[in-house]
């Protein structure tokens, strides 16, 4: 647990700085082409960190109530060797539960920072989609008649109608997910990110720029 740990805390230390790209084993997005690839990259980071977080605090809770157990079988033996054995057990569990709780204050500290990063970024990008999905029209099909010089006046007419968005297509689910993303963690060198991710230079009317 305290070597994952540190591979973790080393992953997210190099999420904050800067890096060169790698190989996909070790480069959180190395697959990423543009912003919107990159999205579903970092949003499969951002899981894999808060699933990590809630699996160590299910754990402690687990040992928690374990060393509770324990400490009460020791009240309620019936024998000294009993009893011998459950204040073991619980002073063990004890041992092993003060360094797990101090690893996971240790991680959610380095963690928040780089969680506050990727959502950052996440936000931007869905800022970027929600005004797209928004401003996207086209034309549609037009009606009219004609008329005489000196009959009715010619009429035409033409509704604007919202086309579905197709700006960032669907992610490969056998490749960016959440448990692909911790393994990469895991092994972190690099991070390969769009440098300017503000919203008006991710669009420019309907040219997308990265």
């Amino acid at each position: 647990m305290l070597a994952e740990a540190a591979k973790m805390l080393t992953a997210l230390s190099v999420l904050l700085s800067e890096a060169k790209a790698n190989t996909a084993a070790n480069t959180l997005a190395n697959s990423a082409s543009n912003w919107c690839q990159e999205r579903h990259y970092l949003t499969a980071a951002v899981q894999a960190m808060l699933s990590e977080q809630n699996d160590r605090r299910r754990r402690l809770t687990a040992n928690a109530a374990r060393i509770q157990v324990w400490s009460l079988q020791a009240a309620a033996a019936n024998t000294k060797q009993q009893t011998a054995r459950f204040i073991l057990l619980k002073e063990y569990g004890k041992y092993v539960q003060t360094p797990g709780e101090q690893t996971l204050q240790t991680f959610e500290t380095a963690a928040e920072p780089a969680l506050k990063l990727l959502r950052g970024r996440i936000e931007n990008y869905d800022a970027t989609i929600a005004i797209a999905d928004h401003s996207v029209l086209k034309i549609g099909a037009t009606t009219g008649s004609t008329g005489a010089v000196n009959g009715a006046p010619c009429k035409a007419s033409t509704t604007l109608q919202k086309t579905p968005t197709t700006l960032c297509e669907t992610p490969l689910q056998t490749e960016i997910t959440p448990a692909a993303a911790s393994a990469v963690l895991k092994n972190l060198k690099a991070v390969k990110l769009v440098a300017r991710i503000e919203v008006h230079e991710l669009l420019d009317g309907p040219t997308l720029k990265v």
